[in-house]
């Protein structure tokens, strides 16, 4: 029923605006008259249900989700995210490493994994503390659980 009053509102803010904009002469009340009869016939179009013996049947639009377009969204969030992480690692360990994502349903970060695949050439035991480092860097930026690994 919300449908059906919607569309009603619609139809008669769009003639109405339609009667404003259009231009005077044949054309104008051509498009006039076109627009009163959409309206009429969405205004009748229930009765036809009631007609065929289905009653006052008012059917809404089912929606669906669209699993490719979610799925290139994930896949762009995780590119654009891999890239923070890996400038991140670069400028303030200089390493390289990749980054895997785990997302909820909300797109929002559940877990992220962090591979270092090259750690540079630390000095003394530089190195040591360098992996609990980039993962408070990482959880710091994120706010999500990190895993880093070499």
């Amino acid at each position: 029923m919300k449908a059906y009053i919607l569309a009603i509102a619609g139809a008669v803010l769009l003639s109405a605006t339609l009667a404003v904009i259009a231009p005077t002469g044949r054309m104008g009340k051509f498009v006039k008259g076109m627009t009163k009869l959409v309206l009429l016939s969405l205004l009748i179009s229930p009765f036809f249900s009631l007609a065929q013996g289905k009653g006052f049947v008012f059917e809404s639009a089912k929606l669906g989700e669209d699993a490719a377009y979610m799925e290139e969204s994930a896949l762009i969030m995780d590119r654009e995210d891999a890239r923070v992480v890996q400038q991140i690692l670069g400028e303030k360990f200089g390493v390289i490493a990749e980054a895997a994502f785990e997302r909820a349903e909300d797109f929002s970060l559940k877990k992220i994994c962090v591979k270092i695949t090259d750690p540079g050439i630390y000095g003394g035991d530089e190195h040591i503390d360098m992996l609990a480092e980039a993962k408070r860097a990482i959880e710091e930026r994120f706010g999500c659980k990190v895993e880093v690994a070499l």
